[in-house]
C-alpha cells in the first residue's frame, strides 16, 4: 500500500516523511475534532510536550478563572481550529517533509496562512 495515496478530499490526510529518515507519520490537515474533544491528551499522545503544556494551562487557567461552560466551549473550538495547523508547522520546522512533490506543496500551502502570522 503506498502511504502518499492515502490522502483523499478535502480534510485530507498527509503523510510526513523526515529528512534522512524513512520512517512516515500520518497527519491531519482541517479542524481536530479529536482537540476539540479531547483537548490536552491529543498533543500528548502525539509527544506535542510544547502544546500539550500550552493547551492544558490554558484551558486549566480558563476553567478556573471563569466559570462559563460557553466559554469553554469557545476555547475548545479555537484550539481544535489551530492545533493540526501548529502541529503540522512545527513538523516541518523539524524538517519534515511530505513524500512527494504534491503533498509537499499540499503541507506548504496548508501552513503558509499560518507561517504569515508568525
Amino acid at each position: 500500500m503506498e502511504f502518499g495515496k492515502m490522502a483523499p478530499g478535502k480534510n485530507a490526510l498527509m503523510v510526513l516523511n523526515p529528512r534522512g529518515d524513512k520512517r512516515l507519520k500520518l497527519v491531519k490537515a482541517g479542524f481536530s475534532w479529536t482537540t476539540f474533544f479531547f483537548g490536552f491528551f491529543v498533543p500528548l499522545f502525539r509527544r506535542d510536550w510544547k502544546w500539550a503544556l500550552i493547551i492544558a494551562v490554558v484551558q486549566y487557567a480558563l476553567a478556573s478563572i471563569l466559570d462559563s461552560d460557553s466559554l469553554s466551549l469557545a476555547i475548545n473550538v479555537v484550539l481544535a481550529l489551530f492545533y493540526n495547523k501548529v502541529y503540522i508547522n512545527d513538523l516541518m520546522n523539524k524538517g519534515y517533509q511530505g513524500v512527494d512533490h504534491d503533498t509537499q506543496a499540499r503541507l506548504e500551502s496548508y501552513v503558509s496562512e499560518f507561517r504569515s502570522y508568525s
